[in-house]
């Protein structure tokens, strides 16, 4: 009988003095979630603070992590769909009050990222769009994205990349399913 021996996945240690040891050799199924939970929140606590910091070092304007959030939100609909958004649907989109998003608009007005032009077809709403200023952070933050994705795919065999985005989107639907719950 010939011992096979298939390739397996490095779980990283946070530890220095720790080898990484593979996913096989870990006890149980609570070591593994402990591991993805620990990786998780080390993820989301450092991407939107480290993807607001390349946006603002690339313009030397300050950017928030909520002000970058406007800004996509603003250039996925422009560049996306082609159609203008108004304060009451960013509102909607980055699930805040209208007072907050109309803030968060007239402070990107102030530092030249959008700019507001009436609607031609009802002149009590106002449109938002991107400046070209906005234009070129909305594009850093797509090449940023791809970048990322490259980076995180990079060495995956196929059937690895189809178990990646498996999982990222179980990951998906949980979000959604507990966003669905609280409404």
């Amino acid at each position: 009988m010939q011992a096979q021996h298939a390739r397996q996945p490095l779980r990283r240690s946070t530890c220095a003095n720790v080898a990484p040891t593979p996913y096989g050799a870990m006890k149980d199924e609570d070591a593994f979630a402990s591991e993805v939970s620990s990786l998780l929140f080390k993820v989301y606590r450092s991407a939107g603070s480290i993807e607001a910091s390349v946006l603002s070092r690339q313009h030397d304007t300050d950017i928030s992590l909520s002000d970058s959030r406007v800004i996509i939100t603003v250039g996925r609909l422009a560049f996306r769909t082609g159609s203008r958004i108004n304060v009451s649907e960013l509102a909607c989109a980055c699930d805040v009050t209208v007072p907050s998003a109309t803030s968060s608009v007239n402070r990107l007005v102030t530092k030249g990222l959008l700019r507001k032009e009436p609607d031609e077809r009802d002149g009590r709403c106002v449109n938002i769009m991107l400046t070209r200023t906005g234009e070129k952070i909305y594009r850093i933050h797509v090449l940023f994205h791809l970048n990322m994705a490259s980076r995180l795919a990079e060495g995956l065999s196929p059937s690895e990349r189809e178990a990646l985005l498996a999982g990222i989107h179980r990951l998906a639907d949980f979000y959604h399913d507990v966003e669905m719950e609280r409404v």
